[in-house]
């Protein structure tokens, strides 16, 4: 029977993050280590996850990796990659490339937005990735689009806060060339195509791939380009491979994402990433630098990319947490 540790963690955000309708000021969860070196970070997002860090460590106190193929994603996720690293697996030990692109993130008012071009934020990035939540989000999107390099396109996320209209307001500030895509663009997921008719630009699934019923209308529906894959709420990672591998099936493209976990699982997911079929693109993995107390630096980007073939950090790196018998952190 394998040997697990926990160590639970609280780190604090830099700022205040809103993500997903909810503000967040900490993440929470632990990190379990299987049978000495594999470690794996367990995580979920209230309001994002359905699970909590309490029923993750209950279950795995009961169940053991035994109980794996039948966890819920943030558990399941978190155990497969201690266990692919204990197995050797080349998933998680021989990335199939050297370096992984990263997209800039911006999230701001239109001044923000000046100061951020002026400073020469995003040399070097192919992809920026803007939050876009009204239709006031329109100037903001035209300025980037006129003033970034005609190299540099925009990733637009609404976290399906915009209405139909709104949508289309934000979309004609800039043409389909200077956009990739909007992500999850609309409170009212299933007008997604006549949004896509309406402005031509592309579309991206997050949410929408989590739930059944817009799953089967939506993940090859007119103007669908891209697939954003979190990796901890679609399971472990044989999970993740197969559902990169039904999107490539369908001639659509896979980007990797997070859900603000640690600079240790950003290098993982870039790992990860590597092994996934049309996932060549940039990728989420900007985020590890929002989290002050993280005992894993997030991983560097020079230049749009981060180097996936520097070690990850090993057990020392930890030794700011107290890891503790499975049984006792159920106690702590």
């Amino acid at each position: 029977m394998a040997e697990l540790h926990v160590a639970r963690f609280r780190f604090a955000l830099l700022r205040p993050m809103r993500f997903a309708g909810r503000v967040f000021e900490h993440r929470e969860g632990f990190y379990v280590r299987v049978d000495g070196d594999g470690i794996g970070e367990v995580a979920p997002l209230p309001g994002v996850h359905r699970e909590t860090a309490d029923e993750c460590l209950a279950l795995l106190r009961a169940r053991g990796v035994e109980g794996l193929s039948a966890f819920p994603p943030a558990l399941a996720f978190g155990l497969s990659c201690a266990l692919a690293w204990n197995a050797n697996d080349p998933v998680v030990r021989q990335p199939l490339r050297g370096t992984v692109g990263v997209n800039a993130l911006f999230a701001g008012s239109l001044d923000d937005a000046r100061r951020a071009v002026d400073e020469g934020r995003y040399e070097g990035f192919r992809t920026v990735k803007v939050k876009v939540s009204s239709a006031a989000d329109a100037d903001v999107v035209a300025l980037l689009a006129e003033r970034l390099p005609i190299t540099t396109r925009l990733r637009l996320d609404a976290n399906r806060s915009l209405e139909f209209a709104d949508a289309v307001t934000v979309l004609r500030a800039a043409t389909p060339v200077r956009v990739e895509y909007i992500e999850e663009p609309l409170r009212e997921p299933l007008r997604i195509p006549e949004l896509h008719f309406a402005t031509g630009h592309a579309i991206a699934l997050d949410e929408s791939l989590l739930e059944r019923d817009l799953r089967a209308a939506l993940e090859t529906a007119p103007g669908v380009t891209t697939h954003i894959l979190k990796p901890s709420l679609h399971g472990s990672i044989a999970a993740v491979r197969e559902r990169a591998e039904r999107t490539a099936r369908q001639l659509l493209r896979t980007t990797v994402s997070n859900a603000f976990e640690s600079g240790f699982t950003l290098r993982l997911l870039a790992r990860i990433s590597t092994w996934l079929p049309n996932a060549h693109g940039d990728h989420g993995f900007g985020t590890g630098a929002f989290l002050r107390d993280d005992p894993t630096p997030a991983p560097e980007i020079r230049d749009g990319r981060i180097d996936v073939r520097e070690p990850l950090p090993d057990l020392a790196a930890f030794d700011g947490l107290r890891f503790v018998p499975i049984e006792a952190a159920l106690h702590a």
